[in-house]
């Protein structure tokens, strides 16, 4: 909803302060850490707290851009689109036509379909991403950066994001799906973790673990959670924080472990078995909080090129 421009000395001295404080190991905002520290309005208490931080990012950060001149460049009213949750980008590319049309989007972009010809139904929004012909897709679902060789049936509200199946299954209902690949520092070998939300779910509201809900039911229900473990002996959490999610192999037996779950967590049996990873103080369980750290961004790009790669050779 917004756009912004550095003159080229501000970026020259961001680039300069970043090779000063690297790595950074903290989220910044760019409205709260950034644009507060421009113009010159002097009534804002948090930016003396943060230069009286000389020593961490914000404090350094402050001793660059304050009073750094903010200009505001009014544009003439337009449409808004926001697409900023699971719900909105399914709502916005599935059915708001008026997007569609000013974006020239296309239910078919650069993918490619193999195990044959079939007429089963394909209504959903497929991007770079290899599927299996037979498969069923609803028209209120969209699968990214994916790689399907089995017939799957994709019900509606769903989103398949990096994910890889071989497996023919049926995607529960209602839910982002979104693996990635991790790495410990002391490990030389890749894992992949697979995320799943529903579309509904507040994944960052904190409030006390016994009234989370996740898929709508309360996480306290489900007799295979032990919510002091989930949440390490916190008493309140999110469930960005809920370690939730088993580590596989590959990412097809992550995916289907993550599935097992949902499934089971929401009523449903299990689809398949999968292989499971332990150490030594059991099994191991991951959160959204913990990949943010641990994520392998070197082999999320690798996988998207061969990826890309595949498409094209299969054409």
């Amino acid at each position: 909803d917004s756009a912004f421009w550095f003159h080229a000395e501000i970026a020259r001295k961001l680039a300069n302060l970043y090779q000063d404080v690297r790595p950074i190991r903290e989220e910044l905002c760019v409205y709260g850490d950034f644009l507060t520290l421009l113009g010159t309005d002097k009534t804002m208490p948090e930016n003396d707290i943060k230069k009286s931080r000389k020593g961490d990012v914000r404090g350094k950060l402050s001793e660059v851009l304050t009073n750094t001149p903010l200009y505001v460049l009014k544009m003439k009213s337009s449409k808004f689109y926001h697409l900023g949750t699971s719900q909105e980008y399914i709502d916005g590319f599935r059915n708001d036509l008026s997007l569609k049309t000013e974006l020239n989007i296309s239910d078919r972009a650069f993918c490619k379909f193999v195990g044959g010809d079939s007429k089963s139904p394909k209504k959903g929004l497929i991007l770079n991403s290899i599927v299996h012909s037979g498969s069923s897709i609803h028209h209120a679902s969209i699968i990214e950066y994916s790689t399907i060789t089995a017939k799957v049936n994709v019900l509606g509200n769903t989103i398949l994001s990096n994910v890889s199946i071989d497996t023919e299954l049926d995607i529960l209902e209602g839910f982002l799906y979104h693996t990635i690949p991790i790495r410990n520092n002391e490990e030389t070998e890749i894992r992949f973790v697979t995320v799943a939300f529903h579309i509904a779910d507040d994944i960052k509201g904190a409030r006390d673990i016994n009234e989370l809900q996740f898929g709508g039911k309360y996480l306290s229900a489900s007799p295979d959670l032990e919510l002091i473990k989930v949440f390490q002996g916190a008493q309140s959490g999110a469930l960005w924080n809920a370690r939730l999610f088993h580590p596989g192999i590959t990412m097809e037996s992550s995916f289907i472990s993550t599935l097992n779950f949902v499934s089971r967590f929401m009523g449903h049996e299990s689809q398949i078995q999968y292989e499971r990873l332990q150490n030594e103080e059991g099994e191991k369980l991951y959160s959204m909080a913990d990949l943010i750290n641990l994520k392998d961004s070197d082999a999320i790009l690798r996988y998207r090129e061969e990826l890309a790669l595949q498409i094209v050779e299969q054409r």
